[in-house]
């Protein structure tokens, strides 16, 4: 959203695809079985499978704060 908030069409289509495919890719989290025997153990591989679509999120807000920056100053 902050890339389409600063005009950055294509930018902002481009981290859709990524956090879709990270999101709902062949490894997504929400296709982790949690045994609850051992929740933790589920829960911490469910954690680590979110770590790429995680990552994508970041990018995207720091990206998005260095472009605002960048077209104020």
């Amino acid at each position: 959203m902050g890339q389409l908030y600063n005009g950055e069409r294509r930018k902002a289509a481009l981290f859709l695809i990524a956090a879709l495919l990270t999101a709902f890719g062949p490894l997504h989290p929400l296709d982790t079985e949690i045994d609850l025997t051992d929740p933790i153990a589920g829960l911490t591989t469910a954690l680590l499978d979110s770590l790429p679509f995680l990552a994508i999120a970041a990018w995207s807000l720091v990206d998005a704060y260095r472009s605002a920056r960048r077209s104020d100053g």
